[in-house]
């Protein structure tokens, strides 16, 4: 055994090992370079940089006509190919109850963002998926899907645009707050299972 060990040459090994790491760090920095440059290409085409958000936003039961929140946001390439979309304002806040502020991160296929969310407000639990659309003229629709603590998941639409002026004059006239009407599946699910098996969720 002592022989086998004093046959290797160890100044070979010690260099071989060093040379194959620095070669896989190496591979692995120009992959990560590949997929950030590939998210950044990807967000390029519809518009990096500053958007203006607004979102069906029942938090704080306020009444219908008032049940949106603009923001203004960011949207910006990662490593890994993903994309971040995030809030850096709250354009609306004397009409709200409720903060909002998220952080959405995820890929862009074909044109369309999927991703996760969560919130950025301290003491929150919120957090969800969504799925954006972006169009060829500065504008991006979806839909986003999410919980609230151990509420049960709530759903509304997400539209985006480069200006603020445009989102809320598509607000007002496609999907005016009032007009948006989301089915409560829970309380649904929750009316039939006390309608037929008399039980509770």
């Amino acid at each position: 055994m002592t022989t086998f060990f004093q046959s290797i040459d160890w100044p070979d090994v010690i260099a071989g090992t060093i040379v194959a790491g620095v070669l896989s760090t190496i591979g692995f920095c120009v992959k990560l370079l590949i997929q950030y440059s590939t998210a950044k290409r990807s967000i390029v085409r519809y518009g990096q940089g500053t958007w203006f958000s607004a979102e069906y936003d029942p938090k704080g039961n306020v009444p219908k006509e008032r049940r949106v929140t603009y923001l203004r946001v960011i949207i910006e390439p990662l490593l890994r190919g993903r994309v971040r979309v995030r809030s850096i304002e709250q354009l609306n806040p004397d009409e709200k109850i409720v903060e909002t502020g998220w952080i959405v991160e995820g890929r862009i296929e074909h044109g369309v963002l999927i991703g996760e969310w969560h919130t950025t407000v301290k003491g929150t639990v919120r957090f969800g998926a969504a799925i954006l659309r972006f169009l060829d003229n500065g504008r991006a629709v979806g839909y986003c899907i999410g919980v609230r603590g151990f509420d049960l998941p709530l759903y509304g639409y997400w539209i985006m645009s480069r200006n603020f002026k445009d989102l809320r004059a598509i607000v007002d006239g496609a999907v005016p707050p009032g007009s948006f009407e989301m089915i409560d599946v829970g309380r649904r699910v929750a009316d039939f299972e006390r309608g037929t098996l008399e039980s509770r969720i």
